[in-house]
């Protein structure tokens, strides 16, 4: 039996990876976040080592946005629920996977205390990932009428995507430059142009397929969608990020055997002011709340109606109802 770790940063495709697991027949774990608008299919992250990451980050005063500046270290409870957690899905299932982006911070600590697990490392461009964050960041933003506090932050530090994705990668670098065996690095670019990555996973750590899915999981698709280039206020962070991509294919097996790789410098576009990246992330939200405001305009007449005989006597006797239609005709 083998546990593998799917290991990358938000936004970089290990939900689309961990669904093709899935499909193949191997488990990612019981509780698995349920899939929303920004991933209709799934997160594929299973709750309770979600809650445990966000636990521990949460101990020092930190959360999944926060740049950290030194490695955590993990308290001997916490190493015993890593313990616990590991030998469970050995006991309950054969080959096994997980997933959750903050297992970034988190993989020499796991494999401290779970020395056979393996690693699945997926990447994907600085501009795809953190355009990707932050149009999530904004639209959220927008939709709390500017209350969620994480949401906020990413509008507030126009870089903050580009330094978690620095940071986040430069973990995945460390971890395979420590255990080469134990881990397999694979752009997810590549994996969408249809990289064999099942049997790669089969020849290099023996994990094998339970079945043979129906249909295909992974949106060939996706490679024709363009991504605006990700205006960048630090000229630093820029020369550290096309560092790590370059860091990263080198380590790459698709790479390795003959793949094309690519560049990621024209997509990033130096910024000084952070005006331009701050006036993006302002359309998204102007665009969000001009999305929320046409809904309600269209649903103004069946308010009206909703407050007239007969509906009325249903709808103005449920409060949920009577306080929305009040609401709406007062204003």
């Amino acid at each position: 039996m083998t546990g593998l770790i799917v290991a990358g940063f938000h936004r970089s495709g290990t939900s689309s990876v961990a669904q093709m697991l899935d499909s193949y027949g191997i488990s990612l774990g019981d509780e698995l976040m349920a899939g929303n608008e920004f991933n209709k299919f799934g997160h594929f992250e299973s709750w309770p080592v979600v809650r445990f990451h966000d636990e521990v980050l949460g101990r020092i005063g930190a959360d999944w946005s926060t740049p950290l500046n030194e490695p955590i270290t993990l308290t001997d409870l916490e190493r015993q629920w890593v313990r616990t957690y590991v030998e469970k899905r050995e006991t309950d299932s054969g080959d096994w996977a997980l997933k959750d982006p903050r297992m970034c911070r988190f993989m020499l600590q796991w494999k401290d205390v779970a020395p056979k697990l393996k690693f699945l490392i997926v990447y994907r461009s600085a501009a795809d990932s953190c355009q990707s964050l932050n149009r999530r960041s904004n639209l959220l933003m927008a939709r709390s009428a500017d209350t969620d506090a994480i949401s906020r932050r990413f509008y507030n530090e126009p870089d903050l995507a580009l330094r978690l994705w620095i940071e986040h990668n430069r973990e995945l670098i460390a971890l395979q430059k420590a255990f080469p065996e134990d881990c397999m690095v694979l752009g997810h670019h590549h994996i969408l142009a249809g990289f064999p990555i099942v049997p790669a996973m089969e020849d290099q750590f023996g994990i094998k397929p339970a079945k043979t899915p129906e249909r295909a999981t992974i949106d060939p698709e996706a490679l024709s969608k363009k991504t605006p280039n990700l205006h960048v206020k630090s000229q630093e962070l820029i020369e550290e990020a096309v560092q790590v991509w370059r860091a990263l294919e080198a380590e790459d097996v698709a790479v390795a055997e003959g793949r094309p790789g690519m560049s990621i410098a024209p997509t990033l576009t130096h910024d000084p002011t952070g005006n331009h990246a701050r006036a993006e992330m302002a359309e998204l939200q102007l665009s969000e709340l001009y999305r929320q405001l046409a809904q309600y305009r269209q649903a103004i007449p069946l308010i009206r109606k909703a407050s007239k005989r007969p509906f009325s006597f249903y709808f103005m006797n449920k409060k949920k109802y009577r306080n929305i239609i009040e609401k709406v005709l007062n204003s």
